[in-house]
């Protein structure tokens, strides 16, 4: 199938935006080759925002640089001007320029002194006239890029020479390493009673010793390999994750259910503790009034009997008083 018009476009653009990141690489790298890089869309639009930033930089320098050149050529061009007008002789000048330099400053003096030091380093130490200034102030621009180009190469140079020595270094560590093992073995495997006599012949050693080199395919093998795996374990981090929200909701629920039946359990027993407490108010009630009716009677129990007995006596009498007034009625 055919992919659609927005698909294909879409891809003509990221295209395009690949290949002008990669001519922009090539050039910064250059001579040395563009180092591997996934490509995806974060890393096109990291290097879209660099080189602009970078685009912009250089466009800035430049303007700058511009201004200054402009600067200097104005001034000069003032100077020359004012010169003329004035009608200056070569042998005034002589005069005057003791004059010029004792009256300028602390900083005026160290800016003419690092231009003539400047004017020296690109070639110019004659006196310049008017039309050979001029050619000076021209010249400057290109001549100030290729000290800075010369200068980028000796760096580079100087970090080769560097890089180089160092691996040299540590080749002859290693094979030092090496002759020094192999020595120790010979002196180990030699006889005893021979060493008295004649010394240890030097064991033969390697006619060359490679350094060791890494295989590049294999460690961006290793890392495409561990970029998969710490995928694999996110997404996996993220299901557990999942899951641990899950099992968190369902604990909080079933404590909100045990929490609901032991409100409801609470509940009943309160419910039957009042029960019990009415049943002893009443028992408590009915004793009160027992304590009544046994109110009025001494404290001894021979005394409370005999109380009470004249009382029943005293109540008999009353009854048969009462059954003689109703038979006389």
């Amino acid at each position: 199938m055919e992919a659609s018009p927005s698909k294909a476009r879409a891809q003509a653009i990221e295209s395009q935006s690949w290949s002008i990141v990669l001519s922009w690489l090539s050039d910064l790298y250059h001579p040395s080759p563009v180092p591997a890089f996934e490509r995806n869309a974060t890393t096109l639009t990291a290097f879209q925002s660099l080189m602009a930033e970078n685009v912009a930089a250089d466009r800035l320098q430049e303007l700058l640089f511009d201004a200054k050149c402009e600067e200097l050529a104005i001034s000069q061009r003032n100077r020359m001007q004012r010169a003329r007008g004035q009608g200056t002789t070569g042998h005034n000048a002589t005069l005057l320029l003791p004059l010029l330099e004792n009256s300028l400053s602390g900083a005026g003096k160290d800016s003419l002194e690092s231009l003539a030091r400047s004017a020296v380093l690109l070639g110019c130490c004659s006196p310049p006239s008017s039309s050979q200034s001029e050619s000076i102030i021209d010249s400057l621009p290109a001549r100030t890029v290729d000290l800075s180009r010369l200068t980028f190469r000796l760096e580079e140079h100087v970090s080769s020479v560097e890089t180089l020595t160092s691996n040299l270094q540590a080749q002859t560590t290693e094979t030092l390493h090496h002759l020094s093992s192999m020595r120790a073995r010979a002196a180990q495997l030699s006889n005893p009673e021979d060493t008295t006599d004649s010394r240890p012949s030097t064991p033969p050693h390697a006619s060359s010793i490679g350094p060791t080199t890494t295989d590049y395919s294999q460690l961006h093998a290793q890392t495409l390999q561990h970029q998969r795996e710490t995928k694999q374990l996110q997404l996996k981090s993220a299901e557990y994750k999942a899951r641990i929200d899950a099992l968190d909701r369902q604990l909080a629920a079933a404590e909100g259910a045990a929490s609901s039946s032991s409100a409801v359990t609470s509940t009943a027993a309160l419910v039957s503790k009042q029960q019990v407490l009415e049943d002893k108010r009443k028992r408590i009630t009915t004793l009160e009034a027992r304590f009544r009716g046994f109110h009025g009677l001494p404290p001894d129990v021979d005394a409370s009997r005999g109380e009470v007995n004249r009382l029943q006596a005293e109540l008999e009498a009353l009854k048969r008083r009462r059954d003689e007034l109703f038979e006389r009625i």
